[in-house]
C-alpha cells in the first residue's frame, strides 16, 4: 500500500503542483478591442457562383442568391463570364429574376482553351419594385488549358 501511494500520489501531486504554478502566474486574459464583424449586405444573404469545364470546353455555370425573406420580395441575378486577355472581357452575359428571396439558375458556354475564366455576379434585391440593394462578387476559375 505505501508503495502504491509512491508511485501514484507523488506523481499526482507534483504534477497538481506544477500546474497551479504555471495558472498563477499566466497573463490576464483582456477583451479584444477590435470590433465585431457587420454583415456585408443589409439585404442580400448569398450571392454564390460557380463554374466547371467538361472535356468538350463546354462551361457549364451556376448562379444562387438570396435575400432577406422578412425585407424583400423579388431578387435579380446577372452572371458575367469573364476571359483575361490582356484585361478583363466580358465574353458572356445572363440575367435572371425571381418574385421570392432565392434565385439558382445553370447555364453553358463553350469557352476557349488557354485563357483565365471569373464569373462576375451582380445580385439585386428588391421590395415592391423598389431596389433595395445590389452587390457584385467575383468567382475565379483560373487557367483553362
Amino acid at each position: 500500500m505505501k508503495r502504491l501511494k509512491k508511485n501514484i500520489l507523488m506523481p499526482l501531486c507534483a504534477m497538481t503542483l506544477a500546474v497551479s504554478s504555471i495558472a498563477a502566474h499566466a497573463p490576464t486574459a483582456y477583451a479584444s478591442t477590435v470590433p465585431a464583424p457587420s454583415p456585408r449586405w443589409s439585404y442580400l444573404t448569398m450571392i454564390r457562383g460557380s463554374m466547371k469545364v467538361d472535356d468538350k470546353n463546354i462551361a457549364k455555370i451556376s448562379v444562387a442568391c438570396n435575400s432577406d425573406a422578412f425585407d424583400t420580395n423579388k431578387i435579380e441575378a446577372k452572371c458575367e463570364l469573364q476571359q483575361l486577355d490582356g484585361s478583363w472581357k466580358t465574353i458572356k452575359t445572363w440575367k435572371e429574376e425571381n418574385n421570392g428571396t432565392g434565385l439558382l439558375y445553370d447555364k453553358e458556354w463553350a469557352i476557349a482553351k488557354n485563357y483565365s475564366y471569373r464569373l462576375k455576379v451582380t445580385a439585386y434585391t428588391y421590395k415592391d419594385s423598389v431596389l433595395l440593394e445590389s452587390a457584385t462578387e467575383y468567382f475565379d476559375y483560373g487557367y483553362y488549358q
